[in-house]
């Protein structure tokens, strides 16, 4: 077809090394153009320039565009093929070596999410300069990141897991902060932090969150457990939705305060509760309101309910 080429370079010799670029390229595809089903024994790194095309991984399929970039991993069965109406073009690196697999995984590259969608625009107003010299060397279509069009939303990038992982490290970046502050902690004063989970899923988020904001509650070390062992009982706490951190402070705390703090919260909780109750009650409400309001009330309901003997229990705690 015209105007489709291919450039590639392979590197021999190298792979003794402990990161080492195995392959280099780029092409512009004919329509249709596909590799695979197939399988890679080093790791291949795709960033599109132009045009649109599909990447599948076992049953997930994603459509990209330019300025998408894809990872195969390797010895995962992989398949990619271009559009029919808009063949992508793109470069590519293949690389290898001991130390390739400790940095895919401090990347945000996984098995499960092998793609960057747009990340680089998405990154350049809190990494302006790293994310300015990638764009660079990767493409030659745009003069620069910082005039390139912005990412336009697509259905595809939702991720309802992703989003309640950064939501529940908000509230407990935030807890934490807010408390420490009532307490005139200084921020360059370390604390040991527990993590107590309501559940699972919640524990394992945020033993994997760990290295994110582990900093930013100036913790000393994060232990994220399924109980209190080992917790004093008068240990500063902090309650947010499906778990509890709590911080030995006890040389540092005003128990007055602390007390005096869940009580408040307690009063605030006992408001939000009655107000609910009060909705769930009145039948005209419940008669009238959409099921989706109903059911997001009844929700609030069971939050609040726990948020509530959470904070009970911490003031039975300081008064022993």
């Amino acid at each position: 077809m015209k105007n489709t080429f291919k450039k590639s370079y392979r590197l021999e010799g190298a792979s003794y090394l402990s990161l080492s670029v195995y392959t280099t390229g780029i092409q512009k595809c004919e329509p249709l153009h596909q590799w695979g089903p197939g399988i890679r024994n080093h790791y291949l790194i795709h960033h599109i320039v132009s045009g649109k095309g599909y990447y599948k991984v076992n049953d997930n399929i994603w459509e990209l565009h330019a300025g998408d970039t894809f990872l195969a991993f390797p010895y995962s069965e992989i398949t990619y093929y271009a559009d029919q109406k808009d063949p992508w073009e793109y470069y590519w690196v293949g690389f290898q070596g001991d130390d390739a697999d400790e940095i895919i995984q401090k990347s945000l590259f996984s098995h499960e999410k092998p793609v960057l969608i747009q990340s680089l625009k998405l990154l350049h107003p809190y990494m302006p300069f790293i994310t300015e010299e990638i764009f660079c060397t990767l493409q030659s279509e745009e003069e620069s990141i910082m005039i390139s069009n912005w990412p336009v939303y697509r259905k595809e990038w939702e991720d309802e897991q992703s989003e309640a992982k950064a939501e529940l490290m908000k509230n407990l970046i935030r807890g934490i902060r807010n408390i420490r502050t009532e307490m005139n902690v200084a921020p360059s004063r370390k604390a040991v932090v527990y993590l107590v989970a309501d559940d699972e899923a919640t524990g394992a988020a945020l033993e994997e969150l760990i290295p994110a904001y582990q900093h930013m509650i100036s913790a000393s070390e994060v232990h994220v457990q399924a109980d209190k062992t080992g917790i004093e009982d008068n240990a500063v706490s902090v309650v947010i939705d499906k778990a509890t951190a709590y911080m030995p402070l006890a040389d540092l705390v005003d128990f007055a305060k602390e007390k005096e703090r869940l009580t408040k919260e307690k009063k605030k909780l006992e408001g939000e509760l009655k107000r609910v109750n009060g909705m769930l009650g009145n039948e005209k409400f419940m008669s009238k309101a959409p099921e989706a309001k109903v059911a997001e009330e009844r929700a609030k309901l069971e939050k609040y309910t726990a948020m509530m003997a959470k904070v009970e229990e911490e003031l039975k705690a300081l008064e022993k």
